[in-house]
């Protein structure tokens, strides 16, 4: 029994090693044709022997997973996989009762490394090799080869192997599987399914799957690698509160990953970064749109595998819009604009919010446009505007912001409070929106001032003093804000008082021989402004009494003549106004016209001469002698002349009674007479052509007028002619009258001639020294004497009249 089953198994184990030796033949013989490209070929080999032994059974054994490595002297390896091979022993009809031993040879593998290092792997599948024996033949069916092996990722951590037998085998066959090349939670399990599962993998390796048959004996085994699926990323996105850079970043995953591919959209551009060492676990953009909407996807990569990650979505924060420039702002309102956010030609849609701050809160608006304005705010009120750009996914920019305060409300009932020549006080009432730190400013000009005084005060009143008299001022008064905000200005204006002249500056004259009663004024202009000078002429101390009235421009020095109804010689009350747009400054001034020549009379009638005694005699003059139309009389007189028809001159005026007794020739002034007291200058002083009396003048009297004039005696018998002396204006040189500044009229009466009688003495000494005859003839003389006094008063018709006197000047 012993020998038997050594012989049987001596018979197996040199079959075997002629099988081993025939395929390391060919390998041989194959690589001699490959150089340096390992080949894999399959190969079944099928071995029919009839084994005739005198043994009494026959004993099957197993051979699986034989493995020879032969290194050839040149270092060449030639490695033969002998995999699903079947080896089928047939049984001999022998003599010996020998069963018939089935052996599976599976899985037999030569590798032969050659001197150049060039490793072929042949994969030997569905060959058939028969070996026939002696006449004891022992027929065996080997294992069956593997085709159609796959290998797909079911998942991140699962392979999916499937595969098939070459042929039609009854039977179940147990397959082997065995892991290498990636840690796995299973390295080798069994099966009798064509396929199975390979769970607990590494995500992204690339795992090595062995494949073998078992059925009593080993078949020859398959391998094949591929990758697990990586895991995906949960990546993060940020875009750094920047607007132009995006940051994308992601936790490793388990397993292994070869590369990393990220993905980052807009609307309008990809960004692309492949091939990014596993390493990496962050991805920076860089030069970006603002407010634009972003999509990154990160890719793992491991060997043919691609996965995606979800995608999230960011966007850029948009840019600040520009300067904000406050278009209007009133009491309750505020305009605003300001420069478009830059650069966002490309962003997915922006729009602006504007915010308005104060102390109530704050209040939004949302905009598309470049400006806004902002309703319903309180006046004088500090408010903070502030503008940002709000972005897609509402991203908002840094805000552009500005402190804005509105007008406050204006002051009331400005006006002039207090008026001189050159200061203007000024008041006003608070606005109705008063409010702690108001004040008030106050610019004051004028058509000629150059700058504007400008001053503040949080009073209600101010003074500007040192103006200019006689000049319109304008002055605004502005509320003010604690933050020198203004309110709308109140205009007003105001004249300071023009200066009136001085009773100095103003002077007034009457100038005398003129045709007209006149007065003339002069005066310097006064200082300041004016339209001009209102000038007005009254009567004193007489109320609607005014002669004149009216308006006179000049330039520097003044000059008016007034020469209507006005009357000579009188006083008259003298107002000058100086005119301008403000109070008008006054002088008032007592001014007294000239006199000229009274007139002159030709009328015997109002002249009566009557003769008082061989020296003298009296005249009786009418009363309009002492008319004053053309000034006060203040002097009235006669001149007398020895003879007939004599000629009257104005020097006449200076000869006295003694030049006369020096020559007999001579025209002299008999008597020169007060009208009125010494100190009489108007009128009303002296006595006038209204007043009833006559004017008496007694010729020869001897009395003394005007100092040096003597009123001496008439010589008896001797013919004497009169004239009459009016004078308005009588001016003295050495104590008699300057003919040449003195203001007379004379008027003379040619007709009027008087020739006095003999002295009553005389004439008595004749008589008694004559015979009774001239007594008697006196006596009759007397009585003719006295008849014809008798019918002188009796008949007054009969007397020579006196002829009015006609003035010769």
């Amino acid at each position: 029994m012993i020998l038997r089953r050594l012989f049987t198994r001596t018979m197996q184990w040199t079959l075997l090693f002629t099988c081993v030796f025939l395929k390391i033949s060919q390998a041989q013989n194959d690589g001699s044709n490959h150089t340096s490209e390992p080949t894999t070929v399959s190969t079944a080999v099928t071995l029919d022997s009839k084994i005739t032994t005198d043994f009494s059974t026959v004993m099957s054994s197993p051979i699986t997973s034989a493995t020879h490595q032969v290194t050839s002297s040149s270092d060449s390896t030639i490695s033969d996989r002998i995999s699903s091979s079947d080896v089928t022993n047939s049984t001999s009809d022998a003599t010996l009762t020998t069963a018939v031993m089935s052996s599976s040879i599976t899985n037999a593998t030569h590798q032969v490394t050659s001197s150049s290092d060039s490793t072929i792997s042949d994969r030997t599948s569905s060959s058939d090799v028969t070996n026939s024996t002696s006449a004891a033949t022992l027929t065996t069916t080997g294992p069956h080869r593997i085709e159609n092996v796959s290998a797909e990722a079911h998942n991140t951590t699962a392979m999916k192997l499937r595969w098939t037998l070459a042929g039609q085998h009854p039977g179940n066959y147990t397959y082997q599987v065995q892991v290498s090349g990636c840690p796995s939670d299973t390295q080798s399990v069994s099966t009798e399914q064509k396929g199975i599962t390979i769970g607990g993998l590494p995500p992204g390796t690339n795992c090595t799957f062995t494949i073998g048959v078992i059925n009593g004996t080993e078949g020859e085994e398959v391998r094949i690698s591929n990758y697990t699926k990586p895991e995906t990323v949960q990546p993060n996105i940020s875009n750094n509160q920047t607007n132009d850079t995006i940051i994308v970043s992601w936790n490793r995953p388990r397993g292994k990953v070869e590369s990393y591919n990220v993905l980052l959209k807009s609307r309008s551009d990809i960004r692309n970064r492949t091939e990014l060492d596993p390493s990496n676990a962050s991805v920076t953009f860089i030069d970006l749109s603002a407010g634009t909407i972003y999509t990154a996807t990160v890719i793992t990569k491991s060997g043919p595998f691609r996965e995606k990650s979800e995608e999230k979505i960011t966007a850029t924060y948009p840019n600040s819009p520009g300067d904000i420039t406050v278009i209007t702002k009133t009491t309750d309102s505020i305009s605003v604009e300001w420069s478009p956010a830059v650069l966002m030609d490309h962003s997915d849609g922006f729009k602006y919010t504007v915010t308005i701050r104060n102390e109530s809160g704050n209040t939004d608006y949302i905009t598309t446009a470049p400006n806004q304005s902002l309703p319903s705010l309180s006046s004088g009120t500090p408010h903070t505007i502030c503008i940002k750009t709000t972005g897609a996914l509402g991203f908002e920019s840094e805000p552009v912001c500005i402190n804005v305060t509105t007008r406050p409300k204006s002051v009331g009932n400005v006006k002039a409070s207090k008026v001189s020549r050159t200061n203007i006080t000024w008041e006003w009432t608070q606005p109705p929106d008063q409010k702690v730190g108001y004040r008030y400013q106050l610019n004051l000009t004028n058509e000629t001032m150059g700058t504007p005084i400008s001053s503040t005060t949080d009073r209600l009143t101010y003074e500007f003093t040192q103006l200019t008299p006689g000049a319109r001022y304008n002055v605004t008064v502005t509320t003010l804000t604690s933050d020198g905000t203004d309110g709308t200005p109140v205009h007003r204006s105001n004249c300071t008082d023009t200066s009136g002249l001085t009773e100095k500056q103003l002077e007034c004259t009457g100038p005398n021989r003129t045709s007209s009663a006149q007065l003339d004024l002069k005066w310097q202009e006064p200082e300041g402004h004016n339209s001009g000078f209102n000038i007005r002429i009254s009567i004193i101390n007489m109320t609607d009494s005014e002669k004149y009235s009216g308006t006179q421009h000049c330039d520097q020095r003044c000059n008016h003549n007034i020469n209507s109804n006005l009357s000579y010689g009188t006083e008259y009350n003298v107002t000058v106004w100086t005119l301008g747009c403000g109070r008008a400054g006054s002088i008032s001034k007592t001014c007294k016209t000239g006199v000229t020549a009274p007139p002159t009379f030709t009328d015997d009638t109002m002249v009566n001469v009557k003769v008082e005694s061989h020296n003298t005699i009296l005249l009786t003059l009418d009363s309009n002698f002492l008319n004053s139309s053309k000034g006060p009389i203040k002097q009235y007189g006669v001149l007398v002349s020895q003879g007939a028809n004599p000629s009257f001159t104005p020097e006449d005026l200076a000869n006295t009674y003694n030049d006369w007794e020096v020559r007999n020739t001579l025209n002299y002034l008999a008597i020169i007479k007060n009208n009125c007291d010494s100190n009489c200058d108007s009128a009303k002083d002296s006595r006038s052509a209204k007043d009833s009396n006559s004017i008496d003048i007694r010729l020869g009297d001897e009395q003394k007028s005007l100092g040096e004039y003597l009123n001496g005696p008439l010589v008896p018998t001797k013919t004497y002619s009169f004239a009459i002396v009016i004078c308005t204006a009588l001016e003295t040189t050495n104590m008699r009258v300057d003919p040449a500044t003195s203001i007379c009229s004379i008027s003379t009466f040619p007709s009027i001639q008087t020739t006095l009688p003999q002295d009553p003495l005389v004439i008595i000494t004749a008589s008694v020294g004559t015979c009774g005859v001239l007594i008697l003839f006196l006596i009759i003389a007397i009585g003719v004497f006295i008849y014809l006094k008798r019918n002188t008063f009796r008949r007054p018709a009969t007397d020579t009249p006196l002829t009015t006197i006609r003035t010769k000047t």
